[in-house]
């Protein structure tokens, strides 16, 4: 009982440092849904690891759907990364690789595709893609020399997330996307591909921008 209530008053503190650093466009939907999540994950009956990532869970959650954070409206705000990230998905258009960087950069000047660099910012964007598209475009080529894979920005690769054998560069396969075609590599869920920059499928793309 005693580490119970230690976690509860961990948690609630935690939920008012993140409301403050929001900035919540919707205060009052944040706190209705992190009040949900706290009867729902803190039951006696739950371990303390299961209420921790059900909490953890639930926090994410909220944030999405309650906070932009000091990002422009229908953005995304990452606490982690101090990013803002949208997601585009239309399936009336079709994107090879530079096309998506001109829509990201035609919301924004300063929006590009997105650059990811550690694996907690690639779980955050994975939480924000939509199952209706198999694949999202990023950042993220090695066109000016095979293998050398450089974000837009001009840095390195320091965290990675291929899909099992990939890249493969099947077929000049200079950029990478997010891919969930679980069949061709055996594994379920979102993960990086190689693939023709020139090809333009039903892709989605995500970009980012930095928060205001």
């Amino acid at each position: 009982m005693k580490v119970l209530l230690v976690v509860t008053l961990v948690v609630f503190f935690l939920g008012c440092f993140v409301r403050a650093q929001n900035s919540c466009n919707d205060v009052t939907g944040y706190d209705t849904c992190i009040k949900f999540f706290d009867g729902l994950c803190f039951r006696p009956t739950a371990t303390v690891q299961v209420q921790k990532t059900c909490w953890e869970n639930g926090r994410k959650l909220c944030k999405t759907n309650y906070c932009t954070g000091p990002c422009e409206e229908g953005w995304i705000y990452n606490l982690d990364s101090r990013v803002c990230y949208k997601v585009l998905m239309n399936k009336e258009v079709s994107m090879n690789w530079s096309k998506a960087q001109r829509e990201c950069t035609a919301l924004n000047r300063f929006a590009k595709l997105a650059e990811i660099k550690s694996r907690t910012e690639n779980d955050f964007i994975k939480d924000l893609l939509s199952p209706r598209f198999n694949a999202f475009w990023i950042g993220l080529r090695d066109v000016n020399q095979e293998g050398h894979w450089v974000w837009t920005d001009g840095t390195a690769v320091t965290f990675s997330d291929w899909h099992r054998n990939e890249p493969n560069n099947a077929g000049n396969e200079d950029c990478a996307l997010f891919h969930r075609n679980s069949v061709w590599w055996g594994s379920a869920g979102y993960k990086w591909n190689d693939a023709p920059c020139w090809y333009a499928g039903n892709y989605g793309a995500v970009c980012q921008m930095p928060a205001q």
